[in-house]
């Protein structure tokens, strides 16, 4: 919840709208988490109106920064924490030795590909219709390169069946025939 406070009204209406939330999840009996509850109060004056906010009797903390939706904001919106934290779990990472999330997605994707191919996962027939290994004739390379379906909407392009075939294809023979 965010609400622009000038003034002592501007308070008591967003302590008005806390104990609305709180009321509507007595009401369809939605336990409120108090203790991930909290306040950030969000400004680049350093003279800030102390306020104290409650839920059922609680008092909400004042944190300097809160995460949102995956994202870490500061009171003062400079997003240094969440770029710090970005960078270290990167760091993390590449100390351990572990991929890339895109590199794991696709070797994911070529291992489930393979599977198919030659047989290993039991899918109906309505799903194997989209990998279709080309046969009229010799092609460069291994003997399972698929038919690439032609695609006029961007969201399909992300399809399974269509993200997965450009990479399959352009692996090498004993990759594929192994």
């Amino acid at each position: 919840m965010y609400l622009e406070i000038i003034s002592d009204s501007d308070q008591h209406t967003l302590q008005r709208s806390i104990c609305k939330i709180n009321d509507w999840s007595k009401t369809w009996q939605l336990k409120l988490a108090n203790d991930k509850c909290q306040q950030n109060r969000i400004s680049l004056s350093t003279a800030l109106l102390s306020t104290d906010y409650f839920i059922s009797d609680s008092e909400l903390p004042t944190v300097s920064s809160v995460r949102d939706l995956g994202v870490i904001v500061d009171n003062r919106l400079t997003f240094r924490d969440h770029i710090n934290s970005i960078v270290s779990h990167g760091h993390v990472t590449a100390r351990l030795g572990i991929d890339r999330l895109e590199l794991r997605r696709l070797r994911a994707d070529l291992i489930l590909c393979y599977k198919i191919i030659h047989g290993l996962v039991l899918l109906p027939d309505h799903v194997i219709i989209f990998l279709n290994i080309i046969s009229n004739g010799p092609t460069r390379g291994h003997a399972f390169k698929l038919y690439v379906p032609e695609s006029h909407v961007n969201s399909r392009q992300h399809f399974f069946a269509v993200r997965v075939i450009k990479v399959w294809n352009s692996l090498p023979d004993d990759v594929n025939c192994s």
